[in-house]
């Protein structure tokens, strides 16, 4: 049974009339209301009004008023030409004058829920440099007791009779560690934070579920400083129905299914799952199904012959399902490891030295990217183009052999767009039109009995419509259904019902039956044409009850 929402707690922000309302809840799923924020917070959607939605995992948007700082004066610093709005978890480049710098020597300010961190304020730096605590054997060019900000040093390293320079080095002597990772709106590091974090070492980001995440995953720390964070963007498509899995099947899941949100499959009792169970929907689109393999026809490996391997543990011609083995490269000491799957081995030995890439290019009208992470082969990097451009063929670009390839392109579009895109048992309500405007608008309506899921206007922006609505099915609920059930309706006696997704529909047992289980309830939901149908079992009557 789906939990009913109660009355929501909007931090920074009230439900339109909300005293009106109150009265009516715990609402069900689908519910949802206008409400509005407090001075210097915006809605999700960055309008006056916003929505909030009941759905099953509670309110949605989970943050509905968002901090919006202004980026304007200053002090002591270069300011913008124009006053430029900022959200909750986004950052802005500050330039201080010479002699000056924010606290800590950071030089960016970020917008937090109570306002610009650190204040947009440059304080002056004293930063007189003693001498660095050097080894015996390297000597400094110019010797002086103090140094200036911004002085820089020749280093001489003497080894035996002979010299090795060392030219133009910064007076810095000791990188700095950095302060715990930036919060990430809609998103989070992912494992486990460190109390402290050094010189070079790197996070890692993920997006929460309905968020895709834009600019580099990592994050690294440069002498006291974080490269630069990425951002998480509501994507809004949803995937259709889930594949169907042959010899498996999957655990009931409800729609609609987000971005971001797995479901999991199994397989019957005598066949072995290949690969993951876990899929996920990804940008609309389901990623890659398992195999259910029948059991007894798993097929075995043959010893990998792969050049430049020293020894394979165990030493043995064939390997089960399953099974792993080592191996080592000559020339290492670590073993590598890899296990036989189906017939395959996984990952595919090799003793080829895999080549990193460069911290990923700065794409032109995109954002800005400023990183020096390093990534491995097969590693992707989505980015995310400037107001009033588009990604073309990909968003991805993504590293192999050294180097990055597929690179994305952000191309200017007139900012027109076509016809509306088409939904299932539903239509939009004007005549259909070749080409409309930028900032146009149209409504969709669905058939009798259809629940309409989401927002009935869409807007063309940027070129692209904003994503459509759905037509949830209403369900039937008929005589050969109840009849097989041991149930009648508790209220209404017709041969054929129809109720719209979202509405309950509550039975009772027929006569001389009981219900033996709670599970599903008498009482149920209707979800998109699905009814979990309770069941009733014949009454007997043993002689202790009479």
């Amino acid at each position: 049974v789906l939990k009913p929402c109660d009355f929501p707690q909007i931090k920074n922000g009230r439900l339109h009339n909300e005293e009106r309302y109150r009265p009516y809840f715990p609402v069900p799923v689908g519910k949802r209301f206008h409400y509005l924020c407090n001075s210097g917070f915006v809605t999700a959607s960055r309008r006056y009004w916003g929505f909030i939605h009941c759905t099953a995992r509670g309110w949605r948007p989970a943050v509905p008023c968002v901090r919006q700082c202004v980026f304007h004066k200053v002090e002591n610093g270069e300011s913008p030409y124009r006053q430029i709005p900022y959200s909750q978890g986004e950052s802005a480049k500050v330039k201080c004058y010479p002699g000056y710098s924010l606290p800590n020597g950071q030089d960016t300010v970020t917008c937090t829920e109570n306002g610009w961190s650190p204040q947009l304020k440059c304080i002056r730096v004293s930063k007189e440099c003693s001498i660095p605590l050097l080894s015996p054997h390297l000597f400094v060019n110019p010797r002086n007791d103090k140094y200036k900000i911004f002085h820089y040093l020749d280093f001489r390293l003497q080894c035996g009779h002979f010299h090795l320079y060392l030219y133009n080095i910064s007076t810095v002597d000791k990188v700095g560690p950095c302060d715990q990772p930036p919060e990430l709106l809609n998103g989070e590091v992912k494992g486990t934070k460190k109390e402290e974090y050094s010189h070079d070492d790197v996070v890692e980001y993920v997006c929460n579920p309905r968020y895709l995440l834009k600019g580099p995953n990592k994050i690294q720390c440069v002498d006291g400083k974080w490269t630069t964070l990425p951002i998480c963007v509501e994507e809004k498509r949803t995937c259709g129905d889930i594949p169907e899995l042959e010899h498996g099947s999957v655990h009931f899941s409800i729609p609609p299914y987000n971005h971001g949100e797995s479901v999991e499959f199994t397989c019957l009792e005598t066949f072995t799952m290949i690969g993951s169970g876990s899929v996920s929907c990804i940008n609309g689109r389901w990623t890659q199904l398992p195999k259910c393999v029948a059991t007894d026809q798993l097929e075995k490996c043959k010893a990998p012959k792969v050049t430049g391997v020293n020894g394979i543990q165990p030493n043995k011609k064939e390997f089960h399902h399953n099974v792993s083995m080592d191996y080592k490269c000559r020339g290492k000491k670590e073993y590598k490891h890899s296990t036989c799957i189906n017939g395959r081995w996984d990952p595919e030995p090799t003793c080829r030295e895999e080549e990193s890439c460069p911290p990923p290019p700065q794409i032109p009208n995109a954002q800005v990217m400023q990183t020096t992470v390093k990534y491995q082969d097969g590693e992707k990097v989505s980015i995310l183009c400037q107001d009033n451009y588009r990604t073309q063929d990909t968003e991805e670009m993504v590293c192999r052999d050294g180097r990055w390839q597929s690179l994305p392109r952000c191309i200017g579009s007139t900012g027109k767009c076509g016809p509306p895109p088409p939904i299932d048992n539903g239509d939009i309500t004007s005549f259909p039109l070749p080409i409309y405007a930028p900032s146009s608008s149209v409504e969709y309506q669905c058939k009798y009995l259809y629940q309409l899921q989401g927002n009935k206007k869409i807007t063309c922006r940027n070129g692209e419509w904003s994503e459509p609505p759905k037509c949830l099915h209403p369900c039937v609920i008929s005589e050969e259904i109840m009849e097989r059930h041991n149930i009648t309706l508790r209220w209404i006696e017709n041969q054929k019902l129809y109720i719209k997704s979202g509405d309950y529909a509550e039975f009772q047992c027929k006569s001389g039956y009981r219900q033996t289980n709670t599970r599903p309830p008498l009482r149920t939901l209707c979800i998109d044409g699905h009814i979990d149908f309770p069941s009733c079992s014949i009454y007997m009557i043993n002689s202790k009850d009479e």
